[in-house]
């Protein structure tokens, strides 16, 4: 099972970059990477959406406790007897284990004052939110850390996002950079963000200089130069500058 869904992940993923080439109208004998077609076309990477809702899937059936059939067919055995001879077949859980151990029982959850706190298990540690746990549980305890990248010039072995920086600080090799104030970015596709944001906007702010290409975004900016609370909750006194703000605080008032 686990072998046919890694040949399908492929397939997809061979599928989803024709259609992306057909959409800029390229070919392969353009050698474009795949991530500067995914960058233009701004598509979601198929592997990556297959995952995410895999995990949605798989943290919605963990929190079941109520009986029913979902979890129980996760755990079913549906050979009874002597097993033919070989690998037994790969589950869910097998998957789900194997990349994440039993993560979703290894922390505490304490709410004191409205506020969570997701406590490890393993070294009693805290955190704000549920996926800084999920990062740290992985990265220190399951030792799946991200991917380091091999420098070309040395032996030096650095994550992808300090490969820039490395070179320019080891190898003289200057890092992509904004030309207009010098900032220094990871990747060339930040440098023509960032001037898109800070040097190329219509709309100029005049606290910070910052500029933007919509008036929504200009509007959305102005709040954090201003002390203004427009977005007020209804079961309190709490008031906060972004909608979002008071999005989240609603979710402590879903008993209400």
């Amino acid at each position: 099972m686990g072998c046919h869904k890694q040949t399908l992940i492929r397939r997809l993923r061979v599928t989803q970059r024709a259609m992306e080439r057909a959409m800029l109208g390229v070919s392969l004998r353009d050698r474009i990477r795949n991530v500067e077609i995914l960058r233009r076309t701004r598509v979601t990477d198929i592997a990556q959406r297959v995952a995410k809702l895999k995990w949605q899937w798989a943290g919605h059936i963990v929190r079941r406790k109520d009986g029913r059939w979902g979890p129980k067919v996760l755990e079913w055995q549906p050979r009874t007897g002597k097993r033919s001879v070989g690998r037994p077949p790969t589950r869910w859980t097998d998957d789900i284990k194997r990349v994440a151990g039993e993560i979703v029982e290894d922390f505490t959850l304490t709410i004191e004052a409205g506020i969570k706190t997701y406590t490890c298990k393993v070294c009693d540690k805290g955190f704000g939110q549920r996926k800084l746990f999920y990062q740290h549980y992985t990265h220190v305890h399951l030792k799946l850390r991200p991917k380091l990248r091999s420098c070309h010039l040395c032996d030096v072995k650095v994550l992808k996002h300090m490969r820039a920086f490395h070179m320019e600080d080891c190898h003289g090799q200057p890092a992509p950079f904004c030309g207009p104030c010098g900032e220094r970015f990871a990747y060339p596709w930040q440098v023509l963000e960032h001037q898109k944001s800070y040097h190329m906007g219509e709309f100029r702010c005049d606290v910070c200089g910052m500029k933007f290409k919509r008036r929504s975004d200009y509007n959305r900016h102005q709040a954090k130069h201003t002390d203004v609370k427009q977005f007020k909750c209804e079961f309190c006194e709490k008031a906060f500058k972004w909608r979002s703000g008071l999005r989240r605080h609603m979710l402590l008032h879903d008993d209400l």
